[in-house]
């Protein structure tokens, strides 16, 4: 299994609950004449991310810090090439704006991209997973209609990414068989909150037992 071409992974990263647990989400970006990242690449995805997250309308939670991008060199293999690194650009711990309708750790909301070029099977869509909106849910469907919202917010975070300086084109890429790679050509948010358990992997709870 491999995909397409050597590729650069940018991750979105933070934590959550006090420090206590983290979360994060990634894309891959494809390039014709593969560029290995850079600093001033990860810096360069700094403030569009940091708009992405506090935007009014997708109520990121309060609990939630956003800490940093990530741009990683990704070879055919999936692995770093040999000797090439990682490039970090930090961001001062940005909690969410929201403090009301606050969600478990392992709620989250989920981004689907979608292919215009491969309508559908293994290569046809990627997704993310956000941290939980602190968004009121309908008591009769369990929904907290911010599909556009989100969809809207996304598409124009990813516009931003494909506009940094040698980080590529936002991308679905499957690395079954000889790999498929396309370009992310939807953004499809639902209003349903999803589940993500490892998100609660490091918080601890308190039980409590009766005999009977």
């Amino acid at each position: 299994m491999v995909f397409t071409a050597e590729h650069n992974l940018l991750t979105v990263f933070g934590t959550a609950f006090n420090n206590t647990e983290s979360w994060s989400f990634g894309v891959r970006f494809y390039q014709t004449v593969h560029q290995d990242p850079t600093q001033a690449m990860a810096d360069a995805c700094r403030a569009a991310t940091q708009t992405l997250w506090n935007t009014a309308g997708i109520f990121m939670p309060i609990s939630h810090n956003l800490t940093g991008v990530k741009v990683a060199p990704i070879g055919v293999d999936g692995k770093y090439p040999p000797g090439k690194v990682a490039y970090i650009g930090d961001i001062t711990p940005d909690s969410g704006p929201t403090t009301t309708n606050q969600h478990p750790a392992q709620c989250t909301q989920v981004v689907t991209f979608l292919s215009s070029i491969v309508p559908r099977g293994r290569g046809s869509h990627g997704r993310i997973y956000l941290p939980c909106p602190n968004a009121a849910i309908s008591n009769t469907d369990g929904t907290n209609g911010l599909a556009s919202a989100l969809a809207t917010a996304v598409r124009t975070w990813i516009v931003a990414m494909n506009g940094v300086t040698n980080l590529g084109i936002a991308s679905i890429m499957s690395n079954l068989g000889s790999g498929i790679t396309s370009p992310i050509a939807t953004v499809r948010a639902d209003n349903l909150p999803d589940t993500q358990r490892r998100r609660r992997r490091q918080l601890t709870s308190t039980t409590s037992s009766v005999a009977v």
